[in-house]
């Protein structure tokens, strides 16, 4: 199953706010959660033109359901949000400077 947490696309480089539900079906499901950092997907949608653009996927190491048992889906939603944008910050920059 994929779930976007933030609820909806990003028209910046920056990330909203993930919401706290997608959390809660993977802590009452018992399974890994699977970060995925995509970048310039901003150039897609601002573009108005679905056709080829090119994006970059990411996938950043799984978080176990023993590494979140004992968090809530609002910690575990706001820790993962720093961390991804702190990665796609990153390729972001690597991209620029290349």
């Amino acid at each position: 199953m994929i779930i976007f947490p933030e609820g909806c696309r990003s028209h910046t480089d920056q990330l909203n706010d993930f919401k706290a539900g997608a959390f809660k079906i993977a802590m009452k499901s018992g399974k890994d959660i699977l970060p995925v950092v995509i970048i310039n997907t901003e150039n897609i949608w601002d573009s108005g033109c679905y056709g080829s653009k090119e994006i970059l996927v990411k996938f950043l190491e799984p978080i176990t359901a023993e590494e979140y048992n004992n968090k809530t889906s609002k910690a575990i939603a706001n820790e993962l949000k720093s961390k991804m944008q702190d990665v796609y910050t990153t390729l972001k920059n690597m991209q620029i400077n290349a």
